[in-house]
């Protein structure tokens, strides 16, 4: 399917019984990873086939107290954490067919109910809190999709999942706004900082670790904290899921001095229900940009969507793309009706920290096309080429916008 476009397909039903036999054998595999569930903990083992690299014990939760405020994370004094190495797992099949299978995997963990009334330690007194992970694997992709379902019933708790590489690194990047960032895991000097250094990290979509040679991505939908965790020489990427907490803000944490805001107690921020979470895990060979972890990441959270139509005659191709724009790594982040006048906008942005080519080939004829700035006001003028496309040039994550004047909407032509 085209970018920004569409294609359209006539589906055709058939009567054959399709004979789909799940087999006995509890693994997902398809051309390029090979998954295999531990089927007494329920964590995940990868094979890339490609790099033919392993990452063990995958999907592996861990939860500690959280004795924090909505700003800021600090465990109790006295931590305990709980993991789901200790529990064991239920693991059946969910789907198996030719588009996609999946595993459902169940555990339970038993949490403390919540901190005590000191607030220095977990309570003794837990309560049981199910996890259910489905893993999907479909033809022709090179991502394990996990959906994950917590029903929570604990409160001052940190939930995360873990997920262990044999990686020895020591930066980690991470999609910013409009960026990649790359940060130090090794922690600096902070003896007079407000805030103790802990390695949580803000994401977008993305955060990826590698060695120049092969890496793991994970990519997430809305899950905007990591931290990469070292543990004999080895990296891991710890996703959070929930930080669950009383209060907007409170003074004599751990990892930070004095209020960060009001003291308003918060108990919606327990986060008490619930809760879905969507992650991917991509590996991969080489570093993150050769192996296009920003669009497989992006791919994973912008899916096609279908539209469903009655048989009709059509003006309009079988295919199409609004706009074609190349190269890849230049990712389309607004499309929009100007605030004035009928132009339209687009705005771009690099993805890649070195200056880039760049066309953008229109379907409808194009009439004038500018550089413009945020403010939507006309800079420089961009020739149009006989071909119905403009070029330019777009340094390192730069954001650039186009103010665009078409001869004809699309209602307009004569097709």
């Amino acid at each position: 399917v085209p970018g920004l476009g569409y294609r359209t397909y006539r589906i055709k039903p058939s009567y054959e019984k399709v004979k789909e036999k799940k087999p006995e054998e509890l693994k997902l595999e398809n051309e390029y990873l090979k998954v295999t569930p531990n089927l007494k903990r329920g964590t995940l083992d990868i094979y890339d086939k490609e790099t033919k690299r392993s990452y063990k014990n995958c999907n592996l939760f861990v939860d500690g107290g959280d004795a924090g405020d909505e700003y800021t994370y600090s465990p109790p004094c006295e931590d305990r954490l709980i993991s789901s190495v200790e529990v064991k797992s239920q693991i059946k099949w969910e789907a198996f067919n030719s588009v996609r299978s999946t595993l459902r995997i169940e555990i339970h963990l038993e949490l403390p109910e919540s901190l005590s009334k000191d607030r220095k330690k977990r309570s003794s007194k837990t309560i049981d809190c199910p996890i259910t992970s489905y893993v999907s694997l479909y033809p022709g992709v090179k991502r394990v999709d996990v959906k994950t379902v917590v029903e929570n019933k604990a409160k001052d708790h940190r939930l995360r999942v873990m997920f262990s590489t044999e990686i020895e690194t020591d930066t980690s990047y991470a999609e910013a706004h409009f960026q990649v960032i790359s940060r130090k895991i090794s922690p600096p000097e902070t003896k007079e900082w407000m805030e103790k250094f802990y390695g949580i990290n803000p994401q977008q979509n993305f955060v990826d670790i590698n060695n120049g040679d092969f890496g793991l991505t994970i990519a997430n939908q809305g899950l905007p904290e990591y931290e990469i965790v070292e543990e004999d020489k080895r990296s891991i990427i710890a996703l959070t899921l929930l930080r669950c907490v009383g209060w907007l803000s409170q003074d004599g944490l751990l990892t930070r001095k004095g209020h960060a805001g009001w003291p308003f107690p918060t108990p919606g921020a327990q986060c008490l229900g619930t809760h879905t979470f969507h992650y991917s895990l991509i590996p991969h060979g080489s570093d993150w940009q050769r192996a296009r972890t920003f669009m497989e990441a992006e791919g994973f959270n912008t899916p096609m969507r279908c539209w469903q139509t009655e048989s009709h005659e059509g003006k309009l191709p079988g295919k199409m793309s609004l706009v074609e724009i190349k190269p890849e790594s230049l990712i389309l982040s607004a499309l929009k009706k100007a605030e004035e006048g009928e132009a339209v906008i687009l705005r771009l942005y690099n993805t890649v920290p070195q200056t880039m080519e760049g066309s953008l080939s229109f379907f409808l004829p194009l009439k004038e096309a500018y550089l413009a700035g945020l403010n939507e006001r006309r800079q420089e003028r961009l020739e149009i080429q006989p071909t119905n496309m403009v070029k330019v040039t777009v340094k390192g994550f730069e954001i650039i916008t186009l103010h665009l004047v078409f001869k004809k909407s699309l209602l307009e032509m004569e097709l």
